[in-house]
């Protein structure tokens, strides 16, 4: 697994969340992780699972990664 790098204040509890999960799973800490197919598979897998866990129905897996990738890739990475 590459290094993790911070995208955030080690403070923070959202950052230490995405460190901690970004470890537990080997996915890489970084701006494009989330482009990696083997994490959209793997994503694509457990969102069912997760989906018969909700009182609701949630959105279709696509649209919702999307806009999680999206977020993601707008926290404050750094540079270099």
């Amino acid at each position: 697994m590459r290094s993790t790098s911070m995208c955030c204040s080690a403070r923070s509890p959202s950052c230490r969340i995405l460190q901690a999960k970004s470890v537990e799973r080997a996915v890489p800490l970084a701006r494009a992780g989330l482009r990696d197919p083997a994490v959209r598979q793997r994503s694509a897998r457990d969102y069912a699972t997760l989906a018969a866990q909700l009182s609701v129905t949630p959105p279709p897996f696509e649209a919702m990664f999307e806009r999680v990738t999206t977020y993601y890739e707008s926290l404050p990475w750094p540079s270099g």
